[in-house]
């Protein structure tokens, strides 16, 4: 029996790995291990998380990882704390979905919207500390090849294990092809300073040990709160991350974007052929080749991004009044779920307003359904729904007509 001054060794274990072993393999459940099992008394891995406004625009890839409830909110929190911090305003880059945004957060007596995108892009350049560019899954890979040596690449993370594990893998797959001189940066977002910094710490260690890269450790936010920002610019828009990113690292840089190229388009589908040569043949429907928020369509809504997470093809935006509207396709059969999302923001009303100040009622929803069958919308009108008709307005674009004009 071991005394009282005596360490119970019984269960006592060292994980032990080749220090000449190379990465990945073995090493990989070392790393893993090392998350949760290191020395939880080492000495904290810091990392700066104050910004330089004197120093040109800085581009900050932004990947949302395992985040806390919606992940929609976040970006927006984190802009605005990176604004914050740096004493110099920040501008907060979407796009995806056939639209572009450009956030302005900080403040900016300058800041105004602009009608085009090459005009808020220049006005990020010449004003922002940093330009955050907020990447889906799929543009990571480009994103990283478009990186300057200087530029960053931050995950959004949660504190939890499950949030842990993910972000190291995602940045064991960044750090194989970020560029040399670009920062790894992490921000852990919805834990006080206690468990995001620990959070960090163990996410430091593995990436200094088994990735051979030091970890910028970015500022994280405890909980959701009201932001100030001005909109610079917000439009349907083919253009991809890649070309803003080309845009932003390129101060010559003087005409649109690069429309977007960096996805290669999908492979048209062959229409099949008809039965006999009385029937008709196949049509696409135009609710799948409308680009673009359809809110943006409708006169006086303006598009934001929030979703419900259980229904995120359904469109938040706001009236004049910075009332909250609801926009889905799909007419009768979308009623169900446009009420369902309506009960949701009522029940969220107040983490609503706080995450999208242009919100200034959530509580009564208004209900828009776009349908492309003109009974159908009389049908829609006749329930009490906002019905608009979506029919080609131009030989480019599409527009909804509402059913009570």
């Amino acid at each position: 029996m071991p005394s009282g001054t005596e360490p119970d060794t019984a269960f006592a274990f060292e994980l032990t790995r080749d220090p000449m072993a190379p990465v990945g393999g073995e090493r990989e459940y070392d790393a893993l291990a090392d998350l949760f099992l290191g020395d939880a008394a080492g000495e904290p891995a810091s990392g700066s998380t104050a910004e330089d406004p004197a120093k040109p625009c800085v581009i900050e890839l932004l990947v949302s990882g395992h985040l806390p409830g919606a992940s929609a909110p976040w970006p927006a929190q984190y802009a605005a704390e990176s604004a914050r911090r740096a004493g110099a305003p920040v501008a907060l880059i979407r796009a995806g979905a056939g639209e572009v945004s450009v956030d302005l957060f900080g403040d900016d007596p300058a800041a105004k919207p602009l009608s085009t995108l090459e005009g808020a892009l220049d006005h990020c350049r010449r004003r922002a500390a940093a330009a955050l560019l907020r990447l889906d899954d799929d543009d990571v890979s480009p994103g990283l090849a478009a990186l300057r040596k200087g530029d960053r690449v931050t995950i959004l993370t949660g504190a939890d294990e499950a949030a842990t594990v993910d972000t190291y893998r995602r940045l064991k797959s960044i750090a194989d092809s970020a560029p040399a001189g670009a920062e790894l940066g992490v921000a852990v977002m919805g834990a006080d300073e206690i468990e995001a910094g620990r959070a960090f710490d163990h996410l430091a260690r593995a990436c200094e040990a088994f990735l051979d890269r030091p970890l910028h450790r970015a500022p994280g936010v405890h909980r959701i709160g009201p932001v100030q920002r001005v909109n610079l610019h917000r439009r349907p828009s083919a253009t991809g991350a890649v070309g803003i990113l080309r845009a932003l690292a390129d101060p010559r840089h003087t005409g649109t974007p690069t429309l977007r190229a960096d996805r290669p388009n999908p492979p048209t589908e062959q229409q099949p052929p008809a039965a006999h040569l009385g029937a008709p043949a196949a049509t696409q429907r135009p609710s799948d080749t409308a680009p673009g928020p359809l809110a943006s369509r409708i006169s006086g809504l303006t598009p934001i991004e929030s979703r419900c997470p259980r229904h995120e093809s359904v469109e938040l935006a706001t009236d004049a009044a910075g009332g909250l509207a609801l926009v889905a396709s799909g007419g009768l059969d979308r009623v169900g779920e446009l009420l369902a999302v309506r009960a949701w923001a009522a029940e969220h009303a107040r983490l609503l307003t706080k995450a999208e100040p242009a919100i200034t009622e959530a509580r009564d929803a208004a209900v828009h359904a776009v349908t492309e069958s003109v009974a159908e919308a009389h049908r829609l009108s006749a329930a009490g729904v906002r019905a608009h008709l979506l029919i080609r307005a131009q030989a480019d674009g599409w527009a909804c007509v509402p059913m009570d004009a």
